[in-house]
């Protein structure tokens, strides 16, 4: 059940052509304050195109943008939410070391950083001692979290928008960002994020949605998903009579050498219960939690 927080980015029916190539199709929707809300698709989808559209880099073709309750278009003029924002490609100055990056990033956010602060933040994104090193200088996975702390660290954010932040960290990159990122959400900040990285991001979603082809074929609470898989296993194998017995009482999934998949909305209670009134010879029964990965391949496929 949707909460009582606020709105703060609403979209309505969303379109935008480049030319005679429509990228976005009719895109509506609404986040709330301290979401944490998952936009994923394949590439060319639209997500980056429609987070353009958030940050203001990009005028419809139709439709309405609202950021805590004043048109896009009308930004300019009305004191709203201050959002960061991490673009999918490494943006850093390479010839300025890490903490002009900074400076830099904090001054035409219209801010400045004190030495105290600079510190702090090098020690988040675990670069301390690197503070004079140049950007050209820096791998990968450090120029993307100096990246990531330009984009949120060296103002005051209300909303988040992370464009696959995971590229280009490697594991040790990723379980800080994760970390980071949880404790933004405790503090209630406004995530908006697309990745590849599925697996990360059940973690951390409150809510999303899939995108293909400029549309929307998904939407949903992450934890409110209807969907419960269950692993049927047997003894001695699978014979037809358990499979006819198994599709009475539930829908089969899957069908291995010992064990039956099942999906239903049915507790583990009931479905034991069923299995024991239908005499089904199974020798144990175990919820199998559906992951990000296999409702969005799902998704699309039913689309297809």
């Amino acid at each position: 059940m949707k909460n009582e927080k606020k709105t703060i980015i609403e979209i309505e029916d969303l379109y935008k052509s480049f030319g005679k190539k429509d990228i976005l199709k009719g895109i509506s929707l609404e986040i709330e304050e301290g979401e944490f809300y998952g936009v994923f698709g394949r590439n060319g989808a639209g997500k980056s195109t429609l987070f353009k559209h958030i940050l203001g880099l990009l005028s419809p073709s139709k439709g309405e943008i609202y950021i805590g309750n004043c048109k896009l278009s009308s930004r300019s003029k009305i004191k709203t939410k201050s959002i960061g924002y991490l673009p999918e490609n490494i943006a850093i100055y390479s010839h300025m070391n890490v903490i002009d990056n900074l400076k830099v990033a904090a001054l035409s956010a219209g801010e400045e950083l004190e030495t105290n602060k600079i510190k702090d933040i090098l020690e988040k994104v675990d670069l301390s001692g690197s503070g004079h090193v140049l950007g050209i200088k820096l791998s990968l996975g450090m120029k993307r979290r100096l990246q990531f702390a330009m984009a949120t660290m060296t103002k005051s954010v209300d909303i988040l928008i992370l464009d696959e932040p995971t590229n280009g960290m490697d594991i040790n990159g990723v379980l800080w960002l994760r970390d980071y990122l949880m404790q933004l959400k405790k503090e209630q900040m406004t995530i908006l994020v697309c990745s590849h990285s599925l697996n990360v991001m059940e973690s951390l979603i409150d809510k999303y949605c899939i995108l293909k082809d400029g549309k929307i074929v998904k939407e949903n609470f992450w934890k409110e998903e209807n969907k419960c898989y269950f692993s049927i296993l047997f003894e001695k194998g699978i014979t037809e009579d358990n499979i006819e017995k198994v599709k009475s009482i539930a829908d089969i999934i899957e069908i291995k050498e010992n064990e039956i998949v099942v999906e239903t909305n049915k507790t583990l209670l009931d479905l034991s219960q069923l299995i024991k009134e239908n005499q089904i010879d199974a020798i144990d029964i175990d919820r199998k939690k559906q992951k990000l990965e296999e409702i969005f391949i799902e998704s699309v496929k039913d689309y297809e």
